[in-house]
């Protein structure tokens, strides 16, 4: 196994992370703050304030429900933001509580991002105006659709869903046989009969969703062949209303 993310407070081992984005690298690379060290650092969170408007943009406050428990729209309930988790060119981290700190966890936990990827005088507004302006004509076809949904919150938006992961071989150790896995993997001569064992999370609920591209399933599987170890991640995505 790679030596993957050193250990962190709240995941006190090492882990892969597996970030899946919703806009390119070139987008990315303007999303960039003043961090607490070298520029792979987090970048330095309130009460510091940023002096550019695309280091702001990290620390922007996502739409929110208006219903009690005022959480943060298309994550699932209760995530709460780790304000000092915030990374150049990648988003700020949101996770539930119920999940850190752990010492000793076996299984993938579910992490999102966010960033304010239209805030106006940012760097990336100003270099990618054909995606700021498409965005915020998507933010009000989207406030149309859904004229009951208020919003009580920020602009800031979806930038990535992740799954931590910790050692692969104990997720193999520690979770149930799966029929779901229907893949072949023709290089490797495998096939659904060869596929060991996996984990898997179904039916995440998002609070008032309006991302269409928000996986409502997920499943890991790990695979042992002549002393590698190969990992996949299958999601699942359905429509939304």
């Amino acid at each position: 196994m790679p030596c993957g993310h050193p250990q962190i407070e709240n995941f006190g081992k090492a882990h892969l992370d597996a970030h899946f984005y919703y806009d390119t690298i070139d987008e990315r690379n303007s999303w960039l703050c003043e961090t607490v060290g070298p520029p792979e650092a987090p970048c330095n969170p309130p009460p510091f304030v940023q002096s550019t408007e695309a280091g702001k943009a990290f620390f922007a406050d996502p739409p929110r429900s208006c219903k009690p428990g005022n959480d943060p729209k298309n994550m699932p309930a209760g995530f709460v933001v780790d304000i000092g988790s915030a990374i150049q060119t990648s988003g700020i981290h949101w996770e539930s509580p119920e999940q850190a700190p752990r010492e000793n966890w076996t299984e993938p936990v579910l992490i999102m991002g966010t960033y304010d990827k239209c805030r106006e005088g940012s760097s990336s507004s100003s270099k990618n105006s054909r995606k700021s302006s498409s965005c915020r004509s998507s933010s009000s076809k989207k406030s149309k659709k859904n004229k009951s949904s208020k919003n009580c919150g920020g602009d800031s938006e979806i930038a990535f869903w992740e799954l931590m992961v910790p050692d692969l071989t104990e997720i193999s150790s520690h979770a149930s046989s799966s029929s779901l896995i229907n893949l072949t993997v023709p290089a490797l001569g495998l096939g659904p009969d060869s596929w060991p064992d996996s984990c898997d999370d179904e039916n995440i609920v998002y609070t008032e969703q309006t991302m269409p591209s928000l996986p409502y399933a997920w499943k890991t599987t790990t695979l042992e062949n002549d002393g590698s170890l190969f990992f996949f991640i299958e999601l699942w995505l359905v429509p939304y209303n």
